[in-house]
């Protein structure tokens, strides 16, 4: 090959110049593209975080905890995955049928779950006596109570309730709870366990879930049927100052007839 012809061939494979400069530009651009839409998600991730109240840990916790959910082939499963938040439910269920009874008590997600006492296994079966008092029929175990704790299915809706100075809390407790149908007792295990969360602060809010927001996230089956339940979850924000909001209007005291379930619980939002 002679000299005239590798320099032709040189010239034939030389990528022009202002191609190259295309290249960088296209370049640049793609990437300047892929940084623009991860500030926009994250954006939209701080968005949610600040409207919710939760801190970024807690906001990824529960990431987290969806997607090792997820993972399950379960679409129903997944489907509820997708709804976690970064709050806790403490309810405790009491039973009083009209005589000594095996009663067996089944919750509706128990996927849900983060602690429960006695061990839930597929659902607790116990030897339940007017007064109140359990036997666990697995373990032998006395108790007064089943104890359970777990992920929230759905946002609790706080456009309404009470703003309850701290320091008068207790006095709020008393009024609501027997409106709400708690015993004595009852009543006493609810203030003992969530006055020093409520008086920590100079003023909350608090709110009572309807009955249907409470079996939707987490519906209670128990058999045999009850006559009378009864299911109370509070939900109650912190605030330094009083807001106006609308008074909640709570339903009429049920009436205790036959055989009886009681549950309370509650959820503090950050």
């Amino acid at each position: 090959m002679n000299k005239n012809t590798r320099k032709r061939n040189n010239k034939t494979k030389r990528i022009p110049r202002w191609a190259w400069i295309m290249i960088g530009v296209l370049g640049i651009l793609a990437i300047g593209s892929v940084v623009f839409a991860v500030g926009k998600i994250r954006e939209a991730q701080q968005a949610e975080i600040d409207e919710e109240g939760y801190s970024e840990e807690e906001f990824r916790e529960a990431q987290e905890k969806a997607r090792e959910c997820m993972r399950t082939t379960d679409p129903d499963k997944q489907n509820r995955c997708l709804q976690y938040l970064p709050m806790s439910k403490k309810p405790i269920i009491y039973l009083y049928p009209e005589k000594e009874t095996e009663v067996s008590v089944t919750l509706g997600f128990p996927e849900l779950l983060t602690t429960d006492y006695p061990e839930y296994n597929d659902g607790w079966r116990v030897l339940a006596r007017p007064d109140g008092s359990l036997t666990d029929l697995s373990s032998g175990k006395k108790l007064y109570a089943l104890y359970w704790e777990g992920e929230a299915m759905e946002k609790p809706e706080m456009n309404e309730g009470f703003v309850v100075e701290g320091k008068k809390s207790a006095e709020f407790l008393e009024e609501k709870l027997t409106t709400l149908g708690l015993s004595d007792r009852e009543m006493e295990e609810f203030i003992i366990y969530w006055l020093p969360k409520l008086e920590a602060s100079p003023y909350n809010l608090v709110r009572f879930e309807t009955r249907e927001e409470i079996e939707k996230n987490m519906p209670l089956d128990i058999s045999p049927t009850p006559k009378t339940t009864i299911r109370i979850m509070m939900d109650f924000k912190p605030l330094e100052n009083p807001i106006d909001v609308p008074e909640q209007i709570l339903p009429e005291t049920p009436a205790r007839d036959g055989f009886t379930v009681v549950e309370w619980g509650g959820s503090e939002l950050e």
